[in-house]
């Protein structure tokens, strides 16, 4: 039997081998250690378009900057933040009434930049409008009156995001059982040996159970049957 070379010309080989030297193999051997890219310096490759990544990156700065904390109460934390700063903001106007500065400065982190032309109903909007209100004389709600109602829109404030938390965290509890179920489940490969080991068992039963009962006749002198082996394989 010849004696095998193979190792010995790899190794000459491999000592030899310098990489890449062309300018276009070292462009594409640059990122063979390449994991995750975290940490690259070049986040858009040739091959993508330039533009699509600025529109999206733009759309999300806005979105986490103009957008509020509310609408990102999904986040993990972000909701108890929430929650934290309108108890804050009831405890201030409670003791000493409306404050548009710092109220609004609590208000934006909430709910974003404040725009008059802008669409829906939240707390911002209705803030907007009470101390104006309070601010006028005449038959018009008393500055008192106007901040117990805004205090009741922001009480119902508080329970929605109350209520989602509940919710959110009845989805947590769910997850983690789901989770705690799966780790009992084995995975596909440990799960076909297991099915294999059954079927052994099971063979294996059969097989001690025919020698008792051929042992127990032989005992009695009863005929005893032939014996017959009869073997499946998957293989």
């Amino acid at each position: 039997m010849e004696p095998s070379i193979r190792g010995p010309v790899t190794s000459a080989l491999t000592r030899k081998s310098r990489g890449p030297r062309t300018r276009l193999g070292k462009e594409r051997s640059k990122h063979n250690a390449l994991t995750h890219g975290i940490f690259a310096k070049v986040v858009v490759l040739e091959s993508e378009p330039q533009a699509e990544f600025d529109s999206q990156l733009n759309g999300l700065r806005k979105d986490f900057q103009d957008g509020g904390l509310v609408r990102k109460i999904r986040i993990p934390g972000v909701l108890e933040k929430c929650l934290d700063l309108l108890g804050t903001l009831k405890l201030r106007i409670e003791t000493n009434g409306f404050d548009s500065e710092k109220d609004k400065d609590i208000l934006t982190k909430l709910y974003g930049v404040f725009d008059k032309d802008q669409s829906g109903n939240s707390l911002f909007t209705t803030y907007s409008t009470w101390p104006t209100i309070a601010d006028t004389h005449g038959q018009l709600p008393s500055a008192e009156e106007c901040k117990s109602r805004f205090l009741e829109e922001l009480a119902k404030e508080m329970k929605t995001l109350v209520r989602c938390q509940e919710e959110q965290r009845a989805i947590e509890s769910k997850q983690m059982k789901l989770e705690s179920l799966r780790r009992v489940v084995p995975d596909s490969p440990r799960l076909d040996q297991l099915i294999k080991y059954l079927t052994t068992l099971e063979r294996t039963f059969d097989r001690t159970l025919s020698q008792l009962e051929r042992a127990q006749r032989m005992r009695l002198g009863q005929p005893v049957t032939p014996r017959i082996d009869v073997n499946f394989s998957s293989s």
